[in-house]
């Protein structure tokens, strides 16, 4: 017997006005996921069932309109796979990495989501993790060992900007920037402003913490009671949080994701589907 981890994405206001289910088909669906900007289309790494029913880890990159509609693939080849998609901030881009199946290291592309130019490779990194936009032109990208880096499109250089450890992300227009540490003891998301010649830091989430793509929210959540799950929602880089109750799936959740303006939220459910193999006696007399 088999198993494979299935699941499907569903979209929740954060308002509580709106819960639906826009995928149905049977893969497992692994990684990030992401709206647009403007809330019409999703993003989302998938299982790819042609690789076998267990699946391993080999994932593959998908655009649809947000009822799950119209949905195409986004890939460099069709022999290396992609995940960890990134929207830019007018929606025009698709950052996402792709990998040979065999290889650690990855290439870090973009995307042209009006169809009319072909994904393409910019940068090599190892181990890619997250990305996110600081604005049209420069990104952070998160790799392991834990670092950060700013990727500038202009020119194709790229720089590290954190502490080994730490990943570093820079508000744009506020003297604030957010980091994530995995130091022992300092464990968690950081706010640093600067006052003066004085640096000050605050503690505002913990490592579970998932950042928006706008890097102005964080969303948390708590192991769910009797059908009932709660989530913290963080604003960044006051700190304010907002919980809500949400009614958990049947077979539960894992990975929730903000879309921007921290109005919605999308989720995996979960559930394990078994498979039966009957096979000739193997055994000899």
């Amino acid at each position: 017997q088999s198993m494979q981890m299935i699941g499907h994405v569903m979209i929740a206001s954060t308002s509580g006005k709106e819960w639906q289910q826009v995928t149905f088909d049977d893969k497992g669906i692994y990684g990030n996921k992401g709206f647009s900007p403007d809330g019409n289309r999703i993003a989302v790494s998938m299982q790819d069932p042609r690789f076998g029913w267990t699946g391993g880890s080999i994932l593959r990159c998908y655009i649809m309109d947000r009822n799950g509609s119209n949905r195409r693939e986004i890939k460099i080849n069709d022999d290396e796979s992609t995940g960890f998609l990134s929207w830019s901030p007018d929606g025009e881009k698709l950052a996402f990495w792709s990998s040979p199946i065999d290889k650690d290291s990855a290439d870090f592309c973009l995307s042209d989501m009006s169809g009319s130019v072909a994904p393409k490779r910019i940068f090599k990194f190892s181990n890619i993790l997250i990305s996110r936009w600081i604005d049209s032109t420069k990104i952070v990208v998160c790799t392991y060992p834990l670092r950060s880096h700013i990727l500038n499109l202009e020119d194709g250089s790229s720089s590290p900007n954190s502490e080994d450890s730490t990943w570093t992300f820079p508000l744009q227009g506020e003297n604030v920037i957010l980091v994530i540490d995995f130091r022992k003891g300092r464990e968690g998301w950081w706010v640093f402003r600067e006052e003066g010649k004085k640096q000050h830091r605050t503690l505002i989430a913990s490592l579970q913490a998932n950042l928006s793509p706008d890097m102005r929210w964080l969303i948390e959540s708590e192991a769910p009671e009797d059908g009932v799950g709660k989530i913290e929602i963080i604003s960044v880089p006051e700190g304010k949080k907002t919980v809500l109750s949400i009614k958990t799936p049947e077979h539960g959740w894992f990975g929730l994701n903000l879309g921007y303006g921290g109005k919605e939220v999308i989720i995996n459910t979960k559930e394990f589907k078994g498979q039966l193999s009957i096979m000739e006696n193997p055994f000899t007399q």
